[in-house]
């Protein structure tokens, strides 16, 4: 059973991680547009149905997540897989223990979810409660 937030959707998550990661919100007053800047200075335009349509899809797709990861230091790995093993019980992960059975741990993670790592990093990260 996953304990993911209930009063967040997608969106609001999918935003929160950007946001984490460096992505600012230009809060255009161009209509029907929203304007993104990543982090590496250039805009993107999201469209007047979707606000955020130019970020990465984090919520939906493992190689979206794989960037987040990229950049969590020693520490915050720790953490980050607790919160995946708490969020994702039938995961089972131990961190200590990786080396002793890794098969079998690190293959239990390819059953988590992107919106799961998600919600992991952002715990982790303190960003939500």
């Amino acid at each position: 059973t996953s304990t993911l937030p209930q009063a967040m959707t997608n969106e609001e998550i999918r935003i929160k991680v950007a946001e984490s990661m460096g992505w600012r919100d230009l809060k255009t007053t161009w209509e029907g547009y929203h304007e993104w800047m990543h982090p590496d200075g250039r805009v993107r335009y999201g469209t007047k149905t979707c606000k955020v349509a130019c970020l990465p899809n984090y919520p939906e797709s493992l190689d979206a997540c794989a960037e987040f990861r990229k950049t969590l230091t020693d520490t915050e790995k720790e953490r980050y897989v607790w919160w995946l093993n708490h969020l994702h019980p039938s995961a089972d992960i131990h961190y200590s223990e990786l080396q002793k059975d890794v098969r079998r741990e690190v293959f239990d993670l390819i059953d988590v979810k992107p919106i799961e790592h998600c919600v992991a990093y952002l715990k982790m990260k303190e960003l939500i409660p």
